[in-house]
């Protein structure tokens, strides 16, 4: 799969660098986090980081700035509605695009989410036929926001 935009569509603004987006896994699971990094590296993504801990999501988000943010809601510590909220409100809600992964069925959990500004949600188990699409989704959403 070819990351970047095709031949005739709009150009990317000059500060979001597509072809080589920042993507942040805050999952507490670390068996997910290998296989959502692996998917992610098949997919040609290389600048992939993440974390098990939820606890260290805003510090990273402080300092690499992600263009996409992949994030658990069921954790310890600190959930990932919280953590969505955070970014929201540090954040230019248009700016950096959230998948919410769950494994979660209650439909209020979703409400939730998306009153808070998610982009988008992936149910786990996660699909990579899903999650790769969804990603770039998410960066074509920032781009042109």
């Amino acid at each position: 799969m070819q990351v970047g935009h095709q031949a005739g569509s709009r150009s990317m603004p000059p500060d979001v660098n597509i072809a080589n987006p920042k993507i942040l896994v805050v999952d507490d699971d670390a068996t997910t986090v290998r296989v959502f990094r692996k998917y992610l590296w098949e997919a040609g993504y290389r600048n992939v980081f993440s974390t098990s801990n939820s606890e260290q999501t805003f510090d990273l988000i402080a300092h690499e700035s992600p263009d996409v943010v992949l994030l658990d809601v069921l954790m310890p510590g600190v959930n990932g509605l919280e953590i969505l909220s955070a970014i929201q409100n540090d954040r230019d809600p248009d700016n950096t695009p959230v998948i919410i992964l769950t494994a979660s069925t209650d439909r209020d959990i979703k409400l939730q989410a998306l009153q808070r500004g998610a982009t988008d949600f992936l149910q786990k188990p996660i699909d990579p036929c899903e999650l790769i699409p969804r990603v770039r989704n998410a960066l074509r959403i920032k781009a042109f926001s």
